[in-house]
């Protein structure tokens, strides 16, 4: 079962509700039993959620222990592990800043243990609530759901950049519709099954190149390494079929959730199936240029 709180960024970083995640998720003085309880329970924060997998937990009582009130001890320590955590991603933080850059989004990382307890205060209850079955089925959720319209591609940029020395073309999309997200998570497959098809089981190449795709406020972005992609009409009609066996049968439904997070927007799972049912050859491959 998991458990999503919608936890918006604050001054355009999700540092906050990241700091947040760690402190609620753990006390001071832990003891064994604590210890091997925690580490049923594993916990993400992204751009405008945290989710926690609670494996074998009761919900209600999980609920109330991140409810509790926070520690400033558990605060100061767990400020000094983020920022360890954080230098370690290179390739992730190369790209935010590049595309902060172009976007003129500017973050604000200065965090106060009065700035948690009042986000804390502020998101960690029902109204932001989003449960969930292993098989990302809705159980209940607290969200205002509002209505959304067909509308257009809204590509903002195409970039070419440098990233740890490796030329990425970089694509910038607008973010105000489900269809917005699941285009791109759908170019991600596309692209990265292109590379590893082609790299992977053609050439016998066991480490080949990857793209990044990271959701901001009202934009997503999606690094492709450079790359001369060969898509023909044939893999990308059984990318198609692919994507919809990901959308019975696995994670890829999580997407339904992560657009009710972001948007308050929640389409079915045959909404999107029909959407990628609809998706053009052409027109697919004028977005990437």
């Amino acid at each position: 079962m998991y458990l999503y709180i919608q936890t918006p960024p604050l001054n355009n970083s999700n540092k906050l509700p990241h700091l947040l995640e760690h402190c609620v998720h753990n006390v001071d003085n832990l003891s064994f039993s604590e210890y091997f309880d925690r580490c049923l329970i594993k916990s993400q924060t992204f751009f405008w959620y945290t989710k926690f997998d609670i494996w074998n937990r009761d919900v209600a009582d999980f609920i109330k222990s991140i409810e509790s009130p926070l520690s400033l001890n558990i605060f100061k320590k767990e400020k000094i592990a983020l920022n360890v955590e954080l230098q370690d991603n290179i390739f992730t933080n190369r790209l935010r800043k590049i595309v902060e850059s172009e976007l003129c989004l500017r973050e604000n990382n200065r965090i106060s243990i009065w700035d948690l307890v009042d986000y804390h205060m502020s998101y960690y209850n029902f109204d932001h609530y989003v449960i969930t079955d292993e098989n990302y089925n809705i159980i209940k959720h607290w969200l205002k759901i509002v209505k959304y319209w067909d509308r257009n591609v809204d590509l903002i940029k195409k970039l070419s950049k440098k990233i740890n020395n490796e030329l990425n073309y970089i694509l910038i999309l607008g973010y105000h519709h489900w269809k917005d997200q699941i285009l791109m998570h759908f170019l991600e497959i596309l692209i990265d099954s292109c590379i590893e098809y082609n790299d992977r089981y053609l050439c016998w190449n066991y480490y080949y190149p990857c793209t990044c795709m990271i959701e901001w406020n009202w934009y997503i972005s999606l690094s492709i390494p450079h790359y001369k992609l060969q898509i023909s009409k044939n893999f990308f009609e059984e990318t198609k079929k692919f994507y919809l066996k990901l959308l019975n049968d696995w994670d890829t439904r999580e997407n339904i959730i992560i657009n009710l997070l972001y948007l308050n927007q929640l389409a079915d799972k045959h909404e999107v199936r029909d959407f990628i049912l609809n998706l053009w050859y052409n027109d697919v491959l004028g977005i990437l240029g």
